[in-house]
């Protein structure tokens, strides 16, 4: 479902973060590349859910 929002996921978030330059330009690469960088915030709780 993520990589639907490309623009948001792939490019505004990692500019944001200060990790732009770690985002794969290869869409399947980009797709290997997304479990890895939302794994900790989604573990962590990020995103407004109730823990």
């Amino acid at each position: 479902m993520l990589h639907c929002h490309e623009s948001q996921v792939y490019e505004w978030l990692p500019y944001n973060g200060g990790y732009l330059d770690e985002v794969p330009f290869d869409p399947q690469e980009r797709r290997e590349w997304l479990p890895q960088s939302v794994a900790w915030p989604l573990q962590c709780g990020a995103g407004g859910g109730s823990n």
